[in-house]
């Protein structure tokens, strides 16, 4: 009366005969222990196991019931059902960072499935796993920023490093263990490289090597060996823009460059063509090592491409809706004739992988690290928060006001004016002697060299450069909560006599290209910051040949050779804040804050406006 199932647990064909037994899907067979052990092994390497004894495997770590994201527990939607995957765990991502693998790692999640992205470990601050730095990493996470942000710098060393998915993986390589072991058992891991060495490093003190490590490049026939039946992704992205997102992400060029990575040595990676060839080549190598490999299955996807979402719920099983849970990056969509986004019942926005949030602010191409003292204040208008009014009228107050309440905000630069050889050419030593001394970065600089490139740097530039070439104005400039001030100045302020006189002029995106902000960010709030027009205009001309550049420059409303008079600067001052404030009666999505910033109200105006307390007005100029 009894059914007598007898399966060789060690047969090639043990998982069929569960499957025609039973009736669960062979693919269940592949979820048991992979865990090495050691055993004795008689002369033709056969196992040997006396008739009354069975093997013991060590006791398996325990599936967690929550994704890891940056060292941050995500816990699942209880009103979303745990979706079953089609392809055995575990799921590694072997393509690169900034290839999409947050959009991997938000649809895995969304579909219910434990998923560890860069940290594979909580960064819970307890006195026990933090040692010095738990402090700073309770705050940094109380704020929800990353959890290291300034620790490393201030304390030297936090330890633990193995919290991260990257360092985990190597330490298990470099001691002959399964790489995942003591990793999480997670069932999806989508981004497990590892940064070492500190991002920002004390002038004077020992420069510890930045450096970045690829499991995926270095160890990947290990993953093979414990992991024979696992599945692999391989994210591609159009090179071109894969590059820029590289060049935007603090120093992870550096970091490619100072690392002696498989197939991309030491000191080899400032050339695009470079970078290109390893990027290609490791594809190509993933391709043929599965290829000679088939016990695992290999599932590409273009992260950038119309079809992403259907081939990942075709590959995996995950509904295609979760691919739109990625990142929030800026987009275009149709749009009805009210204005209304447009997007068919039947589609899903396919959202590019989005800049990283600096944990910072920049001023004049200076860093500004925020005040850990003080708690990171909630917003409550939406971001981007972008100034339109003009310099001269407050553009520091509003910058230090944000900055001051630990909003990531940009002045005028958008990125740090860093004087590594690299970035600055001719001009590194003249900025780092500027820096040093506190002084605006390029002072007397393009005067002496002629030119110091990376002109991008500056966030009316980088805006123009975007409008330029009809991308999103802020893509690649940072990706700051707050722009202050957004306009380029360009050419000499003093030129040499007798030698070529270069138009200096200045460029003001606001006024040229407001329509470009609203299609790129139709949600985005809009700040006017008003001032009494002759104390404006005499700061105006007190600053500088700011006067002059007015002047020589073609502005719409403002044509070239108008601005001397004061009245013809009224008009066109007038003209643009009457054009604002139609604009965004026009566009209602935008939240427009006008602030007289001379006013003695501005402060509580402010603060309830943005929710940031009115005693950061203080910290302006």
């Amino acid at each position: 009366s009894h059914a007598l199932v007898e399966v060789d647990v060690e047969s090639d064909g043990a998982d069929k005969l569960m499957e025609e037994a039973f009736g669960i899907s062979s693919s269940c067979w592949a979820h048991a222990n992979t865990n090495t052990y050691k055993v004795a092994k008689t002369e033709d390497n056969s196992l040997l196991v006396p008739s009354n004894e069975v093997l013991l495997l060590p006791e398996k770590e325990a599936v967690p019931q929550h994704s890891i994201l940056n060292g941050y527990i995500k816990e699942f939607d209880l009103d979303r059902p745990r979706q079953e995957l089609k392809l055995p765990t575990p799921i590694i991502t072997l393509g690169f960072p900034k290839a999409g693998t947050s959009s991997i790692f938000e649809y895995f999640h969304c579909g219910g499935r434990p998923t560890a992205h860069y940290a594979c470990k909580v960064m819970t601050p307890t006195e026990e796993r933090t040692d010095k730095c738990g402090k700073c990493i309770e705050k940094n996470m109380a704020e929800n920023r990353f959890p290291l942000t300034q620790c490393v710098e201030k304390m030297g060393s936090c330890g633990h490093l193995d919290d991260w998915c990257g360092t985990c993986i190597k330490q298990n390589i470099d001691t002959n263990r399964p790489p995942l072991e003591g990793c999480g058992n997670f069932d999806v891991y989508t981004e497990i490289n590892q940064s070492f060495g500190r991002a920002r490093q004390k002038k004077g003190a020992d420069q510890i090597p930045t450096t970045i490590y690829f499991p995926q490049v270095e160890a990947l026939e290990k993953f093979h060996e414990a992991y024979p039946t696992a599945t692999f992704i391989l994210n591609t992205r159009n090179f071109e823009h894969w590059i820029g997102s590289v060049d935007n992400w603090s120093i992870l060029r550096s970091r490619f460059v100072k690392s002696d990575i498989r197939g991309l040595p030491t000191g080899v990676g400032m050339d695009d063509n470079d970078l290109r060839t390893f990027y290609n080549g490791h594809y190509t190598r993933i391709r043929k090592f599965v290829e000679d490999h088939p016990s695992h299955a290999l599932v590409e996807v273009d992260v950038e491409s119309d079809g992403a979402d259907k081939l990942m719920e075709e590959a995996f099983g995950i509904s295609s809706s979760c691919w739109a849970h990625a990142n929030t990056n800026t987009y275009k969509v149709a749009k009805t004739e009210d204005n209304s986004l447009l997007v068919p019942s039947n589609e899903v926005l396919l959202l590019p992988e989005k800049e990283a949030v600096p944990q910072h602010s920049i001023l004049n191409g200076y860093i500004k690290e925020f005040d850990l003292d003080r708690p990171r204040q909630e917003l409550k208008l939406p971001t981007p928060i972008i100034t339109l009014g003009f310099p001269k009228a407050g553009t520091s107050s509003i910058f230090e006001y944000f900055h001051c309440g630990g909003r990531p905000t940009a002045h005028y630069a958008c990125k740090v004016m860093t004087p590594t050889e690299e970035r600055t050419d001719k001009c590194g030593k003249c900025i780092e002697k500027n820096m040093a001394e506190n002084r605006f970065p390029l002072t007397q600089c393009v005067e002496k060299m002629g030119s110091c490139g990376h002109l991008d740097d500056w966030c009316g530039t980088c805006i123009k450069q975007n409008i330029d070439t009809n991308r999103p104005p802020l893509e690649g400039c940072g990706n700051f909560d707050v722009y202050t001030e957004i306009n380029q100045s360009f050419g000499r302020a003093r030129q040499k006599k007798g030698a070529d006189q270069i138009p200096t002029t200045i460029y003001f995106p606001q006024v040229e290209a407001l329509e470009k902000f609203h299609e790129a960010y139709p949600t985005a709030t809009f700040i006017l910051n008003t001032r009494n027009f002759e104390h404006w205009i005499g700061s105006v001309d007190n600053w500088s040949i700011l006067r002059s550049r007015f002047v020589k420059s073609d502005i719409r409303g403002l044509p070239t050779g108008v601005g001397m008079d004061d009245n013809d600067l009224r008009t066109f001052y007038n003209g643009h804040y009457t054009r604002v404030r139609e604009f965004v009666r026009d566009h209602p999505s935008h939240a427009l804050v006008e602030v007289n910033v001379e006013s003695e109200g501005a402060a509580s105006l402010m603060e309830e406006a943005f929710g940031i307390s009115a005693s950061c007005w203080g910290h302006a100029n």
